[in-house]
């Protein structure tokens, strides 16, 4: 059970190594990402987050991450952000009305525009340095509990609210008002409609 194999080792073609790393395990990969596409139905609401994956073994791309449950193992994720949501949706789930949620490694303006062409929402939380951004939010100064919403054309809106911390969110989806909600402690607190329904569906 330490070196299972999946394929043989192919033969250099023209003394090139396959630079895909995990090209022995893809059959079985694909095997499994098919098998589900058939067999499982998604809800409206999707959530996209990168996890790490327990492994002490030898690995080339094994990572550490001290804050990490799991501290050693394999982090899923890719760098090319829009691309991988695009792959995760494929045209499958495209132009179905589903509401995606997610982080900032992921969310970007220019893909809450591509989605929502396509009939998909999205919210969650966007970096302040992203391309596109709207100055008159990213530069603006707020006081703890306020904030400040920009919408754009097609109804996707930017939306920085502070409570200790400034937090800046997107959605195409929900307004940048705000709303009461309930904390773990039964407090009720004023917060942005988009951090509120991020909160709620980011953690399923």
């Amino acid at each position: 059970m330490r070196a299972l194999h999946f394929c043989k080792n192919p033969k250099l073609e023209n003394g090139i190594q396959n630079v895909n790393r995990i090209y022995k395990i893809e059959p079985v990969l694909n095997y499994f990402n098919n098998r589900i596409n058939e067999v499982y139905q998604p809800s409206t609401n999707l959530s996209l987050d990168e996890s790490m994956v327990l492994w002490r073994g030898r690995l080339l791309f094994r990572q550490y991450i001290k804050n990490k449950r799991h501290k050693y193992g394999v982090k899923l994720y890719m760098t090319h952000t829009e691309f991988v949501v695009e792959q995760l949706l494929l045209e499958d789930h495209f132009y179905k009305g589903h509401s995606l949620f997610m982080d900032n490694y992921y969310n970007s303006v220019n893909l809450a525009h591509k989605l929502l062409e396509k009939k998909t929402y999205c919210t969650g939380t966007l970096r302040s340095n992203g391309i596109n951004n709207p100055k008159s939010v990213i530069e603006k100064k707020i006081q703890v509990g306020e904030s400040i919403c920009n919408y754009m054309s097609d109804g996707v809106c930017v939306v920085k609210w502070k409570d200790r911390r400034e937090v800046l969110t997107i959605s195409s989806e929900f307004k940048g008002e705000t709303v009461e909600a309930t904390n773990r402690r039964g407090t009720i607190k004023m917060k942005t409609e988009t951090v509120v329904q991020y909160n709620r569906y980011k953690k399923k």
